[in-house]
């Protein structure tokens, strides 16, 4: 049967969706080969919508990073990073596949957690097929939970040219080392356009609201940064607001109202966004984008 088929009709039944699974902290330190698991305060995303609706899909993040912390390479920083774009690019939904009008259907569609292409699976040597659960199990749900952690952790080990010979994450935690806000914008960048195309490329690029484009990568970023204080208060982390724009690299029109990266900025630090501030820097763009930010 078709993958996207046989994903299709797991969706409709799945426990997870329906409110059947146990919603739980990982207990016990097997999990995580000796590392103490992280302590999680649900209540700091219990209110994102994604989340008040079905309250169980919370549990998937627990199971994220106790992938994390088991395989002991990302800091709680780069979790949290993650764990914002994962709820973004699907709302921790593990049967989530990207729609038939979606640049991502001329390679093989997007799936579950991360939306990872059917292309970019086959360059990270990841068979798609196990980052959905094949029955309705809380095992299952756990293992295929844990294959997207992984996943992911391949994403972030490639080794694009620019970065050669070390990989892309190595690359950007050096770049950026100090500064988790450029870290994460930077993952944030990279997850809408690939580990080859880097922050610099689309610091000055007006955004738009064109899907696939360079200035529309800008919309992505500014959608994950707005979930990312959640995300790291549910590791027990402070919100980023004091550290944001410390990057050496970032762009002059940083401080200007209205540029990209002021935009980004703005959301880590809760700034109110005028009507007219989003229309200006974004002449091109359908406010429903941004009405989130208002």
């Amino acid at each position: 049967m078709n993958f996207k088929v046989k994903a299709a009709l797991l969706g409709s039944g799945l426990l997870l969706l329906g409110g059947g699974l146990m919603l739980r902290k990982p207990n016990g330190k097997s999990a995580t080969d000796g590392v103490s698991p992280l302590a999680f305060n649900y209540d700091a995303i219990r209110e994102l919508p994604y989340f008040v609706r079905r309250p169980t899909r919370m549990t998937l993040a627990a199971w994220l990073v106790e992938a994390w912390q088991a395989d002991g390479t990302l800091s709680v920083d780069e979790m949290s990073t993650l764990l914002a774009i994962a709820y973004r690019e699907s709302g921790y939904r593990l049967d989530a596949i990207s729609g038939p009008d979606a640049p991502d259907a001329a390679v093989g569609d997007a799936h579950s957690l991360f939306q990872i292409t059917g292309q970019t699976a086959t360059g990270l040597g990841v068979d798609i097929r196990q980052l959905v659960p094949w029955s309705q199990t809380e095992a299952e749900f756990r293992r295929a939970t844990h294959a997207n952690a992984h996943a992911a952790l391949k994403f972030l080990n490639q080794r694009p040219r620019w970065s050669r010979p070390r990989t892309f994450r190595e690359a950007v935690l050096s770049q950026y080392a100090g500064d988790p806000y450029a870290v994460a914008r930077q993952y944030f960048c990279s997850w809408a356009g690939g580990v080859g195309r880097r922050w610099e490329d689309i610091a000055d690029v007006p955004v738009n609201n064109r899907p696939g484009s360079l200035g529309y990568i800008h919309i992505t970023i500014l959608h994950k940064m707005e979930v990312l204080n959640q995300f790291r208060a549910f590791l027990g982390q402070p919100p980023l607001g004091a550290l944001a724009g410390r990057a050496i690299t970032d762009v002059e029109d940083g401080a200007v109202a209205g540029s990209p990266l002021w935009l980004h900025r703005a959301v880590v630090h809760a700034w109110p966004l005028s009507e007219a501030q989003l229309v200006s820097a974004a002449p091109r763009a359908d406010r429903a984008d941004f009405a989130t930010l208002v």
